[in-house]
């Protein structure tokens, strides 16, 4: 069972709930590893992918790392910081066709799942309490859970196990966006009172500006 008891209510209809985080992309507008690039967040510094992932295991017990495969520069950095209880570093074999054929995989690995919780590696500003509403929402019975600032949608996002095979069918590089729009009437919006939620590391610029957004919000 990979939620913590940070997600669990008496009002709880599903309890396996998986976190997958996307972590196989090139970084090809950043022009270097973006992951692996130092960030700092409230005083600590570390990489990126490593403040989303401190985020993320405050409300999981374990995730799901999709990874491209010959990157390993990334897996190492990633398994001597972090139990390897608390992560699995999964190749996303065609993850040079697209973000769906990477959320495809993770969603596969974890086909005993009853939900799946779909984040991004590259957006460590997202707090855990955005993540654990979203995990919540899903555990009580919401059948896509989203959540949303200003009519727009962020990260991450929730699906219970009734679109398995539409995430297992997706391609291309637009994500689950496919599914959300063809099931707007299932989508639960979870109102969300910060930015982060859109807040990705795309370019050099975003991680020189990520103090200034962290300030403002």
């Amino acid at each position: 069972m990979s939620t913590q008891q940070a997600c669990r209510s008496d009002e709880m209809i599903i309890s396996n709930v998986q976190a997958v985080l996307l972590a196989a992309g090139a970084s090809s507008r950043y022009g270097d590893d973006k992951l692996l690039a130092e960030l700092i967040i409230n005083g600590t510094k570390q990489s990126v992918i490593c403040h989303t992932l401190t985020n993320w295991l405050a409300v999981f017990d374990n995730i799901i790392v999709m990874v491209r495969r010959g990157h390993i520069q990334l897996q190492n950095h990633l398994e001597g910081r972090f139990d390897k209880g608390k992560i699995q570093l999964v190749v996303a074999d065609d993850a040079d066709l697209g973000m769906g054929h990477s959320i495809a995989a993770g969603v596969n690995k974890s086909s005993d799942s009853e939900g799946w919780i779909i984040g991004l590696a590259d957006m460590p500003l997202i707090p855990s309490s955005v993540i654990q509403s979203v995990c919540s929402a899903l555990m009580k019975g919401a059948l896509i859970a989203v959540p949303v600032r200003e009519q727009r949608r962020g990260h991450p996002v929730g699906f219970a196990r009734r679109y398995e095979e539409q995430l297992l069918a997706l391609k291309g590089d637009t994500g689950a966006k496919a599914v959300i729009t063809e099931n707007r009437a299932d989508v639960t919006q979870i109102p969300s009172t910060t930015d982060s939620i859109f807040y990705d590391i795309d370019k050099p610029s975003d991680l020189v500006n990520a103090p200034q957004f962290i300030a403002a919000n």
